[in-house]
């Protein structure tokens, strides 16, 4: 459920919408993920500013939810928590592909005459009866494919990869596949498997890396939401650029922008490389 697309006939604490202020921060919800043979353990840290709706938790008039779905395997449980913390621990077996969290905070007691010191001036002096399960706060949807290794997804090459193209003679990309193609003539292939690849990695990034994942960027709200380097790159932007990117339409605002950051200033580090070669050539010509 998208609350930022639903009214509600009373104010919810939520981004992107002023119906009670300070609004939601960037960090509402921070998901880590543990696993082992058997488990998925996530780790969930809410985050907010409303000491009303707070003191409501404590008073265990309103209580913190979280909504865990896989598509995949039909599985779907809610966990509710005290805390602004949850352990959730779930079989291997039960999830598969994508799964989403959903976060709230729901009211658990009837409370009469509901108000709110972050109440939109709009609002007057207006209050609100609130009954069992309508909701004080709703914190964004925060998607997660247990398949994809992300503690490697800083790397380029978990969504990127440089193939060999038998059957044509110019460069192109694919983005059908679970990993972004750079597909290159098998003359141009050998030269890159003959030590471009590791002395030139820097260049590599800030031409063909960069061409290919900007162009993908562009393509993204148009490929399958299924594919591996999709929900890769949607994991990311949705966590390190939520302002410039809209995960619903997957358009981002500043595509070039965005992808010289994802791949960390492929350039800066390209000039820093060729800065150090010159470097050691003057060193060698005058030792």
């Amino acid at each position: 459920m998208k609350l930022n697309n639903i009214s509600f006939p009373y104010p919810v604490l939520r981004q992107g919408s002023d119906d009670i202020v300070p609004s939601l921060p960037d960090d509402a919800i921070v998901i880590s993920v543990d696993k082992n043979e058997t488990d998925f353990t996530f780790n969930i840290s809410l985050n907010y500013n409303n000491s009303d709706i707070e003191e409501l938790v404590k008073k265990g008039k309103a209580t913190y939810a979280c909504e865990i779905d896989c598509i995949k395997t039909v599985w779907r449980k809610s966990f509710f928590s005290k805390t602004k913390k949850f352990t959730i621990t779930i079989p291997r077996r039960d999830l598969s592909g994508n799964i989403t969290f959903s976060a709230y905070i729901v009211v658990t007691e009837p409370i009469k005459g509901y108000t709110n010191k972050g109440f939109n001036s709009d609002y007057g002096k207006v209050s609100f009866d609130m009954e069992p399960g309508d909701i004080l706060a709703g914190f964004p949807i925060i998607p997660h494919h247990v398949d994809i290794k992300y503690d490697k997804l800083q790397a380029a090459g978990s969504f990127l990869i440089i193939r060999e193209d038998v059957q044509s003679d110019v460069t192109n990309f694919n983005f059908d596949n679970d990993k972004i193609e750079i597909n290159i003539p098998t003359e141009m292939f050998k030269q890159y498997q003959n030590g471009l690849k590791t002395n030139f990695a820097e260049i590599m990034h800030a031409s063909l890396a960069y061409n290919a994942l900007t162009c993908a960027l562009y393509e993204l709200p148009n490929c399958n939401g299924s594919l591996m380097w999709v929900q890769a790159l949607n994991y990311r932007l949705m966590t390190e650029f939520p302002n410039e990117y809209d995960s619903e339409s997957r358009t981002i605002s500043n595509v070039p922008s965005v992808a010289n950051r994802l791949l960390k200033d492929p350039y800066k580090r390209l000039f820093v490389k060729l800065t150090e070669e010159l470097e050691n050539d003057i060193e060698e010509s005058y030792g």
